[in-house]
């Protein structure tokens, strides 16, 4: 699978109060690169919110660092508006 996301593209996101599978989310994820990742929910359940790298290969994701507390997920991404605008596509591609 390809990314979803380019590096240097700029998004919206805002703050929500529940999640759904297939939310592009920014989070803080355990031992990551010391800011902040986007990634997408996979599941949520008792544990927390497991998320996914769109690229499956390359991703380091809840398969390697378990499930996020819902407290780490800062919000859902909903548009990009750099370098070309356009809605965020939800849910794998």
């Amino acid at each position: 699978m390809l990314p979803t996301l380019d590096e240097g593209e700029r998004l919206l996101v805002r703050r929500v109060r529940s999640l759904r599978a297939g939310d592009l989310v920014v989070c803080r994820v355990p031992g990551g690169p010391g800011g902040l990742v986007v990634k997408r929910v996979a599941h949520l359940d008792d544990e927390g919110v497991h998320v996914r790298g769109d690229n499956a290969q390359v991703s380091t994701d809840s398969r390697h660092f378990g499930a996020l507390a819902r407290g780490e997920v800062l919000g859902v991404a909903f548009y990009r508006y750099a370098p070309a605008p356009g809605r965020v596509p939800r849910g794998p591609r």
